[in-house]
């Protein structure tokens, strides 16, 4: 998975990037698209996710994990990126024998 797409992924969901921070900006505060889909336009989401981080003096890598808890999946789903990841994923494994119980 690149890196790019997934650190779009962590802009698709606000409300998870202010529990992360322990801010309460708003999504247009920290400069996150209206719409989960929309992520994947933001020509650099490194750019983006240091920019609102560093507005709390700390890194983005501080908070990877942290975000990848946090974010909904119901908001990624919203992804065309991640939704094809999640649909090869799953039909990688299902290739594989696996089926989920």
């Amino acid at each position: 998975m690149p890196v790019r797409e997934t650190e779009a992924w962590l802009l698709a969901d606000g409300q998870a990037l202010r529990d992360a921070l322990g801010v309460r900006w708003s999504d247009v505060d920290m400069g996150l698209p209206a719409s989960p889909r929309e992520v994947e336009r933001i020509v650099d989401p490194k750019k983006l996710l240091n920019d609102v981080t560093g507005r709390v003096s700390r890194t983005v890598t501080d908070h990877f994990g942290q975000l990848g808890e946090l974010v909904s999946l119901q908001r990624l789903d919203s992804v065309p990126a991640y939704r094809r990841w999640w649909d090869d994923t799953r039909d990688a494994l299902e290739s594989l024998g696996y089926r989920p119980g």
